[in-house]
C-alpha cells in the first residue's frame, strides 16, 4: 500500500481547530491513516489538549524551519500557512500527502483521496471557482492568462515528484521575491510554479464558501473560506456545519471558542439579489450571470472527474 498521510498545519491560534478536524478525519476513515500536524511553536500545554481530542495526531515541529524566512504575512494569516511548502523536506519517508486546511468540515471519508495515485501531475487540487467569478482578482493572479487556478486548502502531493522537481523550493523563492503577487500567500506561489500543471479534483473534495445554495449535492469536505462556524458571524454557513462545529468544540478543551451567532444576511437574500442582477449590463450583471451558471460548472466537474467517496452527514 502507498505510504501516505493526512497533513494539517497550525500554530497556537489554530491548534484547537486542527485537533477537531483530526478527530473527524480519524472517526470517518474507512482505512486508518496517519495524521500529521505541522506545528509552528505550539505550546506543550496546547499539544496535550490536542492529543486529548485526537490521540492519533503526530506533531512535527516546523518553527525552526520557518524562522527568519521573509514570507509575506498580510491580513489575518500567520507564517504557519507556509508550512505546506516544507512537506517534502519534513516527510521524506512518505510517497504522498493529503494536505488539508483546518477551517473545514469533514463530512465523509478522506482516506480514498489520500490513497489516490496521481497520474496526470505532481499535485491534485480543486478549481478555485469563487476566484473565477471575481474578475478583478483573477486578473491579478500570478498565472499565465487563461490557465486554471486552484485552491490549496485541499491538495494531494506526490512528494517524490514534488521534491525531484523542486516545486516547493521554487514556490518559496517566488513568495520571497514577489510578495506583491502573493495575496493568497503560498497558494499563489504554488499556482505560479505549477502554472496549470495540476490534476483536477471533484469540487466535493473542496467545496468553498461560494453560493452554497447552488451546490448540486453534499460535499465531502466543506472548506469554510469565508466566515467561520465558530465565529459570531455565521453568514452563508449551512446549519448542519454550524452544528457540527458546535458539537466538536464543546467536546474539546476549548468550548469558549464557539461564539453565539450575531445574525447576518441570509443565503436566500443573496440568491434573490443575484436573480435581480442577472438582467443588468456591466460587471454586476456579468457577475450575477456567472453565479447563475455555477451549478452547471459543479456538475461538469463531477462528470469529468468522478467521485471517490460519499458524504456521511
Amino acid at each position: 500500500m502507498m505510504n501516505t498521510a493526512v497533513v494539517l498545519a497550525c500554530d497556537d491560534n489554530y491548534v484547537a481547530y486542527s485537533s477537531c478536524v483530526a478527530r473527524r478525519i480519524h472517526s470517518n476513515a474507512s482505512t486508518k491513516i496517519p495524521i500529521v500536524v505541522l506545528a509552528d511553536c505550539v505550546s506543550d500545554r496546547n499539544r496535550a489538549k490536542a492529543l486529548s481530542v485526537c490521540p492519533h495526531i503526530e506533531f512535527v515541529e516546523v518553527g525552526p524551519l520557518l524562522e527568519g524566512k521573509p514570507f509575506s504575512l498580510l491580513g489575518h494569516l500567520t507564517r504557519a500557512t507556509y508550512s505546506r511548502l516544507l512537506l517534502a523536506e519534513l516527510l521524506s519517508g512518505l510517497d504522498q500527502a493529503l494536505y488539508l486546511d483546518s477551517d473545514i468540515a469533514v463530512l465523509g471519508d478522506v482516506a480514498p483521496l489520500a490513497f489516490t495515485k496521481l497520474i496526470a501531475a505532481p499535485v491534485a487540487a480543486a478549481h478555485d471557482l469563487p476566484m473565477y467569478g471575481a474578475h478583478r482578482q483573477i486578473a491579478k493572479r500570478p498565472v499565465t492568462p487563461g490557465r486554471p487556478y486552484f485552491n490549496g486548502g485541499v491538495a494531494v502531493y506526490d512528494l517524490k515528484a514534488v521534491k525531484s522537481e523542486g516545486i516547493f523550493e521554487n514556490a518559496q523563492r517566488f513568495s520571497f521575491d514577489h510578495p506583491d503577487r502573493c495575496a493568497y500567500h503560498d497558494q499563489d506561489a504554488l499556482d505560479q510554479v505549477l502554472d496549470g500543471r495540476w490534476q483536477v479534483l471533484d469540487w466535493r473534495w473542496n467545496a468553498m464558501s461560494f453560493l452554497t445554495e447552488t451546490m448540486p449535492g453534499l460535499p465531502i469536505v466543506r472548506h469554510l473560506t469565508g466566515n467561520k462556524p465558530w465565529s459570531a458571524n455565521k453568514t452563508d454557513i449551512e446549519p448542519e456545519i454550524i452544528s457540527l462545529w458546535h458539537d466538536d468544540l464543546l467536546d474539546s478543551p476549548w468550548p469558549e471558542l464557539f461564539k453565539s451567532a450575531s445574525g447576518g444576511i441570509e443565503v436566500k437574500d443573496r440568491w434573490l439579489r443575484t436573480k435581480i442582477c442577472e438582467q443588468l449590463p456591466g460587471p454586476r450583471g456579468r457577475s450575477a450571470r456567472f453565479k447563475r451558471d455555477i451549478a452547471c460548472a459543479y456538475r461538469e466537474i463531477e462528470r469529468t472527474v468522478g467521485q471517490l467517496a460519499t458524504p456521511l452527514l
